[in-house]
């Protein structure tokens, strides 16, 4: 299933994010294989896997944090993610 990307690429675009000098991070459930390629596809990189510090669904979950710092290479063109 292909879906797209167009609130996350309109928030990172380059006239809302460009000027910001934020640092942006997000934490993912894992596995979550779609939340996963799109933070990537908008050019955040992993940072830290944290092995069973959760619960969810009746089991042990990891996380994982990906991250996006001021002047990183945003992705904003338009597409799709799989």
């Amino acid at each position: 299933m292909w879906q797209r990307l167009g609130q996350a690429r309109l928030f990172l675009s380059d006239s809302q994010f460009g000027t910001c000098p934020c640092h942006h991070g997000g934490g993912i459930a894992l596995p979550n294989d779609t939340s996963i390629a799109l933070h990537e596809t908008l050019g955040f990189q992993k940072v830290a896997h944290f092995k069973e510090v959760g619960r969810k669904f009746e089991r042990w979950i990891d996380v994982g944090y990906w991250q996006l710092l001021p002047g990183d290479q945003v992705n904003a063109e338009p597409g799709f993610i799989r």
